[in-house]
């Protein structure tokens, strides 16, 4: 994949003239599409609890079964994020409201009404919503991640004064790549092929086709994030718009409370298994980085990049180009033509990918992107991840566990499958078999096909290595003024991981696994158990190992000395 050179946009005022960011906001409306989301429940938050002087402050929606758009907008504001808002701003409800809408239908399902009043009201739009699952349906990834991004964009250009678009993309967006600058690159295929695609084919014939359109791509949200990309490179032509690429994106550090967090994604989930003593092993390389930053860091950049887009962006002549015959130059690819036609089978070559979807370099691009990482600030490593994790979680065992913790990485994948053959399969086997004797439904072996596939989807990033590049990131901190600094705060240099983790193994103990501090000398009691009969069962084994390689040798020596006796 070849790239395209970042033009990044110049400061046209010093640091001390420019308005400061709660200044930029004041009288604004914003749209934040994700808000009920982990990123967007954080950012809403911070909007309104920092920026007095907002206006309003617009959320989309999603409508559900048995559910109106109000009760489910009420319920967004139940989440613990929300309780230090709730406190210093009494009159939070008067600053928001709900937009109906879905980002899986076209214009994002907003209604003609709402759309006009969208072109009316808002200023700043931060796109937020994204499928973060690795193994979302193609045509799910497609609909949300690039076609939402095409449609916002367009509605957008008609907005009476937009001062700011955000689109928030990932740092593995162009994970094919090892060093990852802050610029565009070129995708494999359009955006507008992809949509088509998904117009064009049913679910099936979408599902067959998944393979040959990933081609080297790990998953359909890394290939669909990097095709989103491009749609904002030229849908965005002419917009004041700006790119923030984080990394993987864990709990609160500080602000506005710490170690809040909401979902499993990620590392969190080897975490909060580790923690419980299900998950026993790990297909990771533990001297990689494992470039994790918190979600409070990565709202405060994300909204000091729309204010430094809003002040510094020039409006240019800069015409969008459409490519009319995507879909036909995607259909003519062997593998994906056999499926549309259904004539063959499916087969995936990936270098007829290679050589057919990679189009040729594009032109420089005036749109300023941020790689929000933490490998050049302040590195930790997959092994030094862990470690923290052991520290803290011994510390706050839960009641919950079913073993004490006990993780072991590992770098090659066959010795991981023989790892989880021992520590997971058999253990499985063993407790679901009594607990049918028993009477009690087995859970366990469905347990651990759920964390061997979350298992194998995050290897990809677990066992390689990227470098970013974040000079813009360094630039825009550069930017802000003292108070900004302090109130938006976003420079992971002296990020205290130590203390971080701390936090971090209370939060995912208190917000995902459900169990209150209060209950920890429970858990004590509980770990201590656990921890005789591990090292009880670690001991046996080392034994029955030792008694086997005795025996062994003994009838070794036995054969030998009865070989020399019949040689004599």
């Amino acid at each position: 994949m070849s790239a395209t050179t970042q033009v990044s946009s110049p400061n046209e005022t010093s640091v001390r003239d420019r308005p400061g960011i709660q200044e930029f906001f004041n009288g604004t409306s914003v749209f934040i599409t994700g808000g009920t989301g982990f990123l967007g429940s954080v950012l809403l938050e911070k909007l309104i609890r920092c920026c007095p002087g907002i206006k309003k402050v617009y959320l989309l929606v999603r409508p559900k079964k048995g559910k109106e758009i109000t009760e489910r907008f009420n319920e967004i504001f139940d989440s613990p994020i929300f309780e230090r808002m709730k406190k210093e701003v009494p009159a939070y409800l008067e600053r928001v409201a709900a937009i109906s809408g879905d980002c899986m239908l076209p214009m994002c399902g907003v209604s003609s009404k709402d759309q006009e009043l969208m072109k009316r009201e808002i200023n700043v739009v931060f796109h937020v919503a994204a499928t973060v699952r690795f193994d979302a349906k193609m045509r799910f990834a497609v609909n949300i991640n690039i076609r939402a991004t095409r449609d916002l964009l367009t509605l957008s250009r008609q907005f009476d004064n937009l001062k700011a678009f955000v689109h928030i993309s990932t740092a593995y967006s162009n994970c094919l790549n090892r060093v990852i600058q802050e610029c565009f690159y070129d995708p494999p295929f359009s955006g507008s092929a992809a949509i088509s695609l998904a117009e064009k084919f049913d679910d099936d014939m979408l599902e067959k086709m998944t393979p040959a359109l990933l081609g080297s791509w790990p998953n359909s949200y890394a290939l669909t994030k990097c095709i989103a990309e491009e749609v904002v490179r030229e849908m965005g032509k002419g917009l004041p718009v700006a790119v923030v690429r984080p990394s993987i994106v864990i709990a609160t550090a500080k602000d506005p409370l710490p170690g809040w967090i909401n979902n499993y994604y990620g590392p969190t989930g080897v975490v909060a298994g580790a923690g419980v003593g299900l998950l026993r092993t790990l297909h990771a390389d533990g001297d990689c980085v494992a470039d994790i930053v918190p979600v409070d860091y990565v709202i405060n950049a994300i909204i000091a990049a729309g204010w430094d887009i809003g002040l510094s962006f020039k409006p240019r002549e800069d015409p969008l180009t459409r490519k009319s015959s995507d879909l036909e130059k995607l259909l003519q690819i062997p593998d994906i033509a056999k499926t549309a036609d259904e004539t063959s089978e499916l087969e995936v070559t990936e270098q007829t990918l290679l050589e057919d979807l990679t189009p040729g370099k594009k032109q420089d691009s005036s749109i300023p992107v941020y790689n929000f990482v933490s490998s050049n600030q302040n590195k930790l490593t997959w092994r030094k991840y862990m470690d923290l994790s052991a520290v803290a979680a011994p510390e706050v065992p839960s009641k919950m566990a079913v073993w004490t913790y006990s993780l072991t990485l590992n770098k090659y994948k066959y010795i991981d499958l023989l790892y989880a053959f021992f520590l997971h399969m058999i253990p499985a086997l063993i407790v679901d078999g009594c607990s049918m004797l028993i009477g009690k439904k087995p859970r366990l072996l469905q347990a651990y096909k759920k964390i061997h596939n979350f298992s194998s989807v995050i290897s990809y990033f677990s066992t390689k290595e990227w470098k970013f590049e974040d000079d813009n990131v360094a630039q825009l901190w550069n930017k802000l003024n003292d108070k900004d600094k302090d109130v938006f705060f976003f420079s992971l240099k002296n990020l205290d991981w130590k203390e971080y983790f701390y936090h971090y193994i209370r939060g995912i103990r208190v917000y995902l696994i459900r169990d209150p501090l209060e209950s920890i000398p429970e858990g004590q009691k509980k770990r201590l158990k656990f921890m005789i009969a591990h090292y009880a069962l670690v001991s046996l084994f080392y034994l029955l190992c030792s008694y086997v390689l005795y025996i062994a040798l003994q009838s070794a020596q036995s054969s030998m000395m009865r070989h020399l006796v019949q040689s004599s």
